[in-house]
């Protein structure tokens, strides 16, 4: 559905330009000649549209261009028309294609299956005119449609399909069952890259279709998933979707497990242990501390395997990589995450060099800062050495909303980011490492690791190590009522079952629970304690050298600034009153005692008398909003206290105040300017 709602905006915008074109270009044969090229062309859409054609010469003797054009209109309502049929067999509804009387002429078996056939019609014009002194004509609105044609295709913007790779396990378990192969996720790493590296090379197809109704639900909605990407691909756009993202990726059975689930579906073809054809790129996500750790040997030994490396040389040689910040922040802390994340860049980007491969770093960051948010151009700026040259960055969630809902601030945002991708690029290229301020000296890795690592055991120590944690966490927080909220893609937990530990939480929910108490310990928690650290041992110089001298380092500080501005104790103070836990309060003091460090070392490292100081704009914005939000947090623990208590009692939710409760969600995330 969403494909031919891109398809269909596409062909609309494009029959609006092509009509104002009719208009524009009104050369005729007596001023000026055209092509020979477009005049054969003109006759053979003559042959096809017998009844049209006499109409369009009749009304345009002389101007043969407004005639091609003409032409080309009708091929583009006869494509929205097979659109509209595809439409409505998949329930999105038919609407109007075209207000004029002229398609009741049209023969609707004809109509651009490729882009590129609408291309080559506006080049022929393009190149006619340009042969007849039309300069001036070709460089207007013709030029502009060709570059949109160019850029957008029929396909508007590429999707991305991601999945979770337990779903990949589950299902080809589900489908070995049927063929008498092995348990696969009871088979240890080196077995499943033994059967599946097997499987792939195997002629015989795994049968999938003739088992499909005895496989379980998720199976059988993987398998229909992969059959309508390759659906969508032949008859939709060639350009519709172009990387396939596995979540939690460990190893690199995941990657060639999902390749064989890909050949089964024929999105994939394999001939002679090689790989012939592929319609998708295979894009391994790393979220989590040791997969972050292991990405670059998982890479290194995917591109040593003559299989693989075929793949990617069908794909351009590039490969791309997605790096979690989310899942990465909630398993060790802000600051060991953010290391983690460089070093695994740095890694990276030597495998993808090692064997002449182009990596592009896919930086899966959300809104907070607790997932990666924070200022796109600044991080850009802030990343390691030689790894911008092929990025891309998820805007996702309430970030589109503040980025591009207002055209002029669309507009300026993009022009920030290219403007640091340039800026980085030329860095990269042109200066000497000493003189890049991107440049990840060994002095500087070696103090952040510690640094991070003093970080990540006091995180470790509250939130993994203390058995009392999560349920205050659960009664602390509104996570119970975000649950049931109509947002998000995904649900809170990966498990049905009572939350244990932050290991079954999704990380969106996790953080995002946390910023709606306005304790928002997620991001802060761990760094006052590691900056103590540093000055118990007469090293807090070096931390404010850091911030003065590497970008990286200040906009990790920054950002730090900016969420502990947004933290209220007094009003995270009441949401106590929901807490049962018998150590519900010492924990709070212990976060309170946090934050109050982490805020005093800040302000001594960026040499600040208030956080957001040197940005008086955004202090003075947050400032004026924290007050109008402090109602609805009140508000909000007062009907969490009787919500719960109703649903205690009577086993069944309130509606009413549940649907008051999600109104004071939608507040305070507004008001704060994140949700998770």
């Amino acid at each position: 559905q969403t494909i031919l709602l891109q398809k269909r905006l596409c062909l609309r915008k494009y029959l609006t330009s092509v009509r104002i074109l009719i208009q524009d270009i009104s050369s005729s044969i007596n001023q000026t000649k055209i092509s020979k090229e477009l005049e054969i062309s003109i006759e053979n859409d003559s042959k096809i549209f017998t009844e049209f054609s006499s109409k369009t010469k009749k009304l345009n003797q002389l101007e043969l261009y407004r005639r091609k054009l003409d032409f080309i209109r009708l091929k583009i309502i006869n494509t929205l028309e097979n659109v509209e049929d595809k439409a409505e067999q998949v329930g999105l509804g038919r609407t109007l294609v075209a207000s004029d009387t002229s398609t009741q002429l049209v023969q609707s078996s004809y109509h651009y299956i490729h882009p590129n056939d609408f291309l080559e019609d506006l080049l022929l014009i393009d190149n006619s005119l340009r042969q007849n002194k039309g300069d001036i004509i070709a460089n207007g609105r013709l030029s502009l449609l060709i570059t949109k044609v160019r850029i957008f295709g029929f396909h508007l913007a590429p999707l991305d399909i991601r999945q979770h790779a337990e779903v990949h396990n589950n299902a080809i378990d589900d489908i070995f069952h049927y063929i008498d192969l092995p348990k696969y996720t009871e088979l240890d790493k080196k077995d499943k890259i033994k059967v599946l590296l097997d499987e792939l090379k195997n002629n015989r197809p795994l049968g999938i279709t003739s088992y499909f109704e005895s496989y379980s639900e998720t199976t059988k909605e993987l398998i229909s998933t992969m059959n309508v990407i390759r659906d969508s691909l032949n008859t939709i756009s060639s350009r519709a979707i172009e990387s396939y993202i596995i979540s939690m990726t460990r190893n690199e059975a995941d990657i060639y497990l999902l390749l064989l689930l890909l050949k089964e579906t024929k999105l994939v073809v394999i001939d002679d242990n090689k790989v012939s054809s592929a319609s998708l790129d295979l894009v391994p996500l790393f979220e989590t501390r040791d997969d972050l750790l292991n990405s670059a040997m998982v890479m290194d030994n995917l591109f040593s395997n003559t299989l693989y490396r075929s793949l990617i040389s069908i794909r351009g040689d590039i490969q791309e990589v997605m790096i979690g910040y989310s899942d990465s922040t909630k398993d060790v802390g802000y600051l060991l995450s953010n290391y983690r994340l460089i070093v695994a860049q740095q890694e990276l980007v030597k495998v993808a060099e090692k064997h002449r491969i182009q990596l592009k770093i896919f930086h899966g960051r959300g809104g907070s800062i607790s997932r990666g948010g924070g200022p796109t151009h600044k991080a850009v700026l802030s990343q390691p050495h030689g790894t911008v040259f092929k990025t891309k960055i998820t805007q996702q969630g309430e970030v589109i909303g503040w980025n591009y809902s207002n055209p002029e601030i669309g507009r300026r945002h993009l022009e920030q980011i290219i403007s640091s991708m340039i800026t980085r690029s030329i860095n990269d290229t042109k200066l000497l490492e000493a003189k890049n301020p991107a440049y990840l000296s060994k002095e500087n890795m070696y103090n952040f690791e510690l640094l991070a690592e003093y970080s990540g055991r006091y995180y470790e120590k509250l939130v993994k190590n203390n058995s009392d944690f999560i349920k205050f966490y659960m009664e602390f927080t509104p996570l119970d009522v975000i649950e049931r909220a109509t947002i998000g893609s995904r649900p809170s937990r990966r498990t049905k079952s009572d939350v244990q530990n932050i290991e079954s939480l999704r990380a969106i929910p996790w953080i995002f629970s946390w910023m709606q108490t306005r304790l928002i310990f997620t991001t802060y928690y761990g760094v006052g304690s590691a900056f103590k650290e540093f000055e118990e041992k007469n090293e807090f110089s070096i931390l404010v050298n850091l911030y003065q001298t590497w970008p990286y380092f200040t906009s990790l500080i920054d950002n730090l600034q900016m969420i502990c501005l947004k933290v209220d104790l007094q009003i995270a103070e009441q949401y106590l009153k929901l807490s049962n836990s018998k150590n519900g309060k010492e924990m709070f003091q212990v976060i309170k005692d946090e934050y109050n460090r982490t805020v005093k070392y800040i302000l001594l490292i960026s040499t600040s008398k208030s956080l957001m100081e040197k940005t008086p704009d955004i202090q003075n914005s947050i400032k004026r909003r924290n007050p109008y939000i402090d109602p609805l947090s009140l508000i909000q623990i007062d009907l969490l206290q009787t919500w719960r208590e109703i649903k205690n009692d009577e086993e069944t939710d309130n509606l009413e105040t549940l649907r008051q409760l999600l109104q004071t969600v939608n507040g305070i995330a507004a008001g704060l300017r994140n949700t998770g």
